[in-house]
């Protein structure tokens, strides 16, 4: 007799719709004709020295960009772009910059300039900063899941453990907000993670317990909720529960 899975989702897209809808989300990045970016001096320093950070906007329809000196040039640095076309490199000496994107090989480098000044696209941007006055751009999410039992025992109704452990970097000081979203519909409260320096921290892990006698099946990610990076989200932890 064939079992019924229990899925953590309320609904599920059938493969079918899943397939159709493929052809939309696939575009061609290529910087938007109003895309720019510009070196700010920053107020931190490295050996005494002042740093700058290249801050870029309007990058629509990018993921990601590579920084350089000249059109073409090797890569000094690289960032990843936010949903909003939004990105931030840190720590860099004053030079000249282009960023490029790399989701293209026809993609054109964007000249970026320079000001010792916040213009308002920098004051826009920093709605989204929490009070201490810095959100970091993250460069990286991981999740990973845990649960206990590993299989069930589907005579009976039991009581199943899911942990979720995942780590955010940060590319700065200043905290960053987020939270674990459950089979892409269900979000569950934020919660705000502190980097005193750019590096990657574990968040605080998320347990969730349900009552089944069927497999169980689902998914959880977490979500950027502030500053540059807002709407980036992790890959996917599968939740995959056999019978024995």
């Amino acid at each position: 007799m064939t079992r019924r899975r229990h899925h953590l989702a309320l609904l599920a897209t059938p493969l079918a719709a899943s397939l159709a809808l493929a052809p939309a989300l696939t575009s061609t990045a290529t910087a938007a004709p109003t895309a720019e970016c510009r070196l700010v001096k920053s107020e931190d320093t490295q050996g005494g020295k002042a740093t700058f950070t290249l801050e870029g906007r309007e990058f629509t329809a990018v993921k990601k960009v590579t920084i350089t000196t000249t059109p073409g040039g090797e890569p000094v640095s690289s960032s990843d772009v936010s949903p909003e076309g939004t990105f931030t490199a840190q720590n860099l000496p004053d030079d000249t910059y282009f960023a490029t994107p790399t989701d293209s090989p026809n993609a054109q480098p964007v000249q970026c300039s320079k000001s010792g000044k916040k213009g308002k696209g920098d004051k826009d941007r920093e709605k989204d900063k929490d009070k201490s006055g810095r959100t970091p751009a993250v460069s990286a999410l991981t999740t990973a899941v845990t649960t206990s039992p590993e299989k069930l025992d589907c005579t009976k109704k039991q009581r199943l453990d899911i942990a979720l452990t995942g780590t955010i970097s940060a590319q700065g000081s200043g905290k960053v907000t987020y939270r674990w979203v459950q089979d892409e519909n269900t979000a569950r409260d934020p919660a705000t993670i502190t980097f005193k320096k750019a590096g990657s921290q574990p968040v605080k892990p998320e347990n969730w317990t349900v009552m089944v006698s069927t497999p169980v099946i689902g998914t959880a990610h977490i979500e950027i909720l502030s500053g540059p990076s807002k709407g980036k989200k992790s890959t996917a932890a599968k939740i995959d529960v056999p019978c024995q």
